[in-house]
């Protein structure tokens, strides 16, 4: 149920998310531009990819094909023993250069 119209609890305040937008915006020094810092984070996660830095290429990975869902379902039939099942969706077709 959705709060009622005019509800400001209803709004979440993102001061951290705010305050990295501004810096990203206004960051800048003798190698990188003013609205270019984000762009340079990229290219470094980029270059650490290559490089063979797993967690870069995790990171890489999750923000371009997207987290891999995981989705637990429990069954508790009071008859029988406790049934766990478990499925893991990776990279979909649509996205996967193998799949063509």
């Amino acid at each position: 149920m959705a709060a009622p119209r005019g509800n400001k609890n209803a709004v979440k305040s993102m001061p951290f998310r705010d305050a990295l937008a501004y810096v990203l915006a206004n960051y800048e020094n003798d190698v990188i531009e003013k609205k270019e810092a984000l762009r340079a984070v990229a290219t470094r996660l980029l270059e650490n990819a290559i490089e063979g830095d797993l967690p870069s290429i995790k990171e890489l990975l999750d923000r371009t094909d997207g987290k891999v869902k995981t989705q637990t379902e429990i069954s508790t039939d009071p008859d029988a023993p406790v049934a766990l099942t478990l499925i893991v969706q990776g990279i979909n077709a649509a996205s996967d250069p193998s799949s063509t």
